[in-house]
């Protein structure tokens, strides 16, 4: 955080200040905050939010002692160290994420959309690493809090920002964007995802475009043209933002975008073409989708001042994303690829296709697709059609809904027990002598126990 007196953060949170005086809260100094007792640090004050499992005014004890400097709370403690009262320590963290954003220098990068946001975020963070200090979005902390916590960690020194947005439901696009104020914003694409929470995807469509409502007053909007629905959001955006729109291939309006394309097994080579010139890249991802979440971390990073090398050396030096299409080779003819960190409909296809092009017997194993709502039969079905049509051995799914996947598909088999569909991945593994195996899953199904299991057998 960029350091702030004590006084100030109670004028900004509209606290009351308790056990230190005024003028010695206007010499007190904070340069970082935690939300975590247990983290040992200096000159931190300590957020104690309340939530459904923990709350954190049961720790001050512990957090006194790890080196908190003052605490922020939302009633009062019993102890003579200084702490601030608000009504609410949620919003206290809002209010000075948005201070911290405002202060620092730095450039800011919005991202979201229905899939690819993480690796474009790491794609991003890479390339803008090579260029000066980074400071971006850990893991998938993109909600609320996540955001502010990340917002939170600016110091002076740093020179870009590149924060991953998520949502569920209508609204939270937005309030994070405001929090933000990014300088360029993408959405990489969209596809019908948490539909629970947004009723339907009309809804979906239009909360994504909420991020360019944001967007500084000279920012700049990073958009795949292939993507139809971008005209839905011309409203958002005033007369000095910029948009850069990107393409797979060369299209007329297209400012980034890709050609003399070889996309191999486990990596891709193209010439990258953008508005200051073109470069020769080797990716270490599979698939066209991970193309597309290239040319938009370029389109990214050349708007925010890298250089061609730049975005050259640092995808090059990325490696695959744990439960992101990441390959384990078990052997010289079979393989495993882990896709188990999440599904939505256009990840599932953005893979299905990539199994479709691997060697030997292909295995599908798919769960539930969750938060699909009123949607979800619907959805599951119009996926059960597309792998139908897509060169697939086997299907095996597994969940209450992916049941569908496996009637509609005329190699599908269902499965009730992960034990069960364990077992009879083991036997395919040990009789096939070439077979390419996707195991594609919501987080909810935790079916990287069953990479797990694999590793353990097959590579132990």
């Amino acid at each position: 955080m960029i350091r702030i007196s004590l006084y100030e953060i109670s004028v900004l949170t509209k606290g009351k200040l308790y056990g230190i005086s005024n003028i010695k809260s206007r010499k007190t100094y904070i340069e970082s905050i935690e939300i975590d007792s247990r983290k040992n640090s200096s000159n931190f004050l300590f957020i104690a939010i309340a939530g459904k499992n923990f709350d954190g005014h049961s720790f001050i004890d512990e957090t006194i002692k790890n080196g908190a400097k003052a605490l922020l709370v939302s009633k009062k403690v019993k102890t003579v160290f200084p702490q601030i009262i608000v009504l609410d320590t949620k919003v206290a963290i809002y209010q000075l994420a948005k201070w911290n954003r405002e202060k620092s220098k730095a450039k800011f990068v919005g991202i979201t959309g229905s899939s690819g946001k993480t690796t474009v975020k790491e794609m991003t963070a890479s390339i803008l690493s090579e260029c000066g200090h980074t400071i971006f979005t850990k893991k998938n902390l993109n909600n609320d809090l996540g955001v502010s916590l990340t917002l939170l960690k600016v110091k002076d020194y740093h020179k870009y920002a590149v924060i991953e947005i998520g949502a569920n439901k209508t609204g939270e696009i937005q309030f994070i964007s405001k929090i933000i104020r990014p300088d360029v914003a993408l959405v990489n694409n969209i596809y019908p995802s948490h539909l629970r929470g947004f009723k339907n995807f009309n809804n979906l469509i239009m909360e994504k475009g909420k991020i360019f409502c944001e967007l500084k007053r000279d920012g700049i909007a990073i958009i795949n043209i292939s993507n139809k629905y971008w005209k839905m959001w011309k409203a958002n955006f005033s007369e000095n933002q910029k948009i850069c729109f990107f393409s797979f291939r060369k299209k007329i309006e297209s400012n980034f975008y890709a050609k003399n394309i070889y996309i191999r097994l486990f990596n891709s080579e193209f010439n990258l073409c953008t508005t200051v010139g073109n470069i020769h890249i080797n990716l270490p991802f599979l698939g066209k989708h991970n193309i597309e979440n290239s040319l938009a971390a370029s389109a990214i990073s050349i708007t925010v001042g890298a250089k061609l090398k730049h975005i050259r050396n640092g995808l090059k030096k990325l490696l695959p994303l744990s439960g992101r299409l990441c390959p384990i080779i078990l052997s010289k003819n079979k393989v495993v690829l882990d896709d188990t960190y999440n599904s939505n409909i256009g990840s599932i296809i953005s893979s299905v296709k990539i199994l479709s092009r691997m060697p030997g017997y292909r295995l599908l194993v798919i769960s539930d697709i969750n938060e699909m709502g009123n949607y979800s039969t619907y959805y599951h079905k119009e996926i059960a059609r597309i792998i139908d049509t897509i060169k697939i051995n086997k299907v095996f799914s597994i969940g209450k809904k992916s049941i569908f996947i496996s009637k509609i598909n005329k190699s599908g088999k269902h499965f009730f027990s992960k034990g069960n569909l364990t077992e009879k991945i083991f036997s395919l593994i040990e009789r096939k002598l070439k077979i390419s195996i996707l195991i594609k899953g919501s987080r909810s199904f935790y079916l990287e126990e069953i990479i797990k299991s694999i590793k353990e057998k097959f590579l132990c």
